[in-house]
Formats: structure tokens, sequence, C-alpha cells
């Protein structure tokens, strides 16, 4: 019996071929030897001056990662669309040439993931929010150690979750001039955000240096 003790997670033995030569040619001798229904290597029966070549062939596992995109303070958590993500070499959004994008899930809002990933430790950064939004996680340390495709994951099943913030806005509405002694109505709405807080500061002129 010869058989291939893999070293490595993250490996498979693909095929095992075992050649005799015969009459000038040759031929495949052996039968497979599995555990648990995997393909370990092949049984031979040799005989004397014998000369029998073995290849065993590898293939690395791949697997994927999905990352969601959501509103930070929402309950349940709402997912956003719009934002861009990619894998980044040195884990600094500011360098670009190292990143390889991460395409959205089709039919699926603020969902994105990548496949054809080999086994390993990957940086996964924001490189943009949504408009009307800012970031908040900008940067994520995923590992990939479980083979898997983008096709066949759930929307469910995520790597990592990036949250943004809505951006603040303050919406005014002023009263227009009003004569001493008249109620200032004035109002001021501050909007937005992830539990917004702030002080709005009214001041009145008696002319127009305002």
């Amino acid at each position: 019996d010869i058989e291939e003790l893999i070293p490595e997670t993250g490996w498979n033995l693909d095929t095992v071929v075992c050649l005799q030569p015969n009459n000038g040619s040759s031929v495949e001798v052996g039968s497979p030897i599995e555990e648990g229904g995997v393909l370990v290597g092949k049984s031979i029966t040799t005989g004397p001056d014998s000369n029998v070549t073995c290849t065993f062939t590898n293939s690395q596992e791949r697997g994927s990662i999905q990352v969601e995109k959501v509103v930070a303070g929402t309950d349940p958590a709402v997912r956003l669309d719009g934002a861009s993500f990619a894998l980044d070499g040195d884990s600094d959004p500011k360098t670009t040439d190292d990143q390889t994008p991460i395409p959205g899930v089709s039919d699926e809002d603020g969902l994105f993931c990548i496949d054809d990933l080999l086994f390993d430790d990957y940086f996964v950064v924001e490189t943009q929010a949504p408009s009307g939004y800012r970031l908040v996680d900008e940067v994520k340390s995923v590992t990939v150690a479980t083979e898997s495709t983008c096709a066949t994951r759930a929307a469910d099943s995520v790597d990592a979750t990036f949250t943004n913030i809505a951006t603040p806005s303050i919406v005014t509405q002023a009263s227009g001039p009003v004569t001493v002694g008249e109620t200032i109505t004035d109002t001021a709405t501050l909007s937005n955000g992830y539990a917004p807080t702030g002080t709005i500061t009214f001041k009145a002129y008696s002319d127009d240096t305002c």
C-alpha cells in the first residue's frame, strides 16, 4: 500500500495514478484506498523486478469571505447598500495598489462576497461609505479556514459586520424679522446620526449685523 500523508490543512488529494511498464507501454495498476470515503492512496501488488511509478495530484481547498454593511444603532440591524469593500494586503485603506474589490451579492442589499480564496488570514477594508453616511469600522481581519463559495453561502452567513453612522444634519426655519416684544419662533432640528446630541444657540440682533 502507498498512501500520502498531507502535512498541511487546506489541501485535498484528488487522484493517484500508478503506472507499470508493459511491453513498451504503461498500464495503470492498483486499487484505490479510502478512509471515510476520502481517497488516501493505492494498494499495489508487485512482482520481482517490478517498476511502478505513482503520481499523486493535490489541490488546495478554497473558501470565501462574506461581509455585511449595517446602519449603526438599528435593532434588528438594517443592512445598507451603496458601500465599497476590498481585500487589502497591508490593512491600510489609504494604500490602494494592494486592494482587490469585493463585489456586492446579487439581489441582496448590504451584502458583499468574494470567493476562490486560499486558506489564510485576510484584511477587509471599507473603501467608501454610502452617501449620507460615514465610516465607523474601516478594517477587519478575517480567517478563511473552511471550504465555501459565494454561490452556496446563505445570506445570514457573515464573516464580518461593518457599521456606518448616518451623517447628522441640522434643518432650521427662521421666522424672519420681528419687533421688540414679539415671540421668536425660529426652530432647528438635529436629525440622522446615531443617537445625535448637541446644542443649538439662537441669538437676537436689533439690526442686520447677523
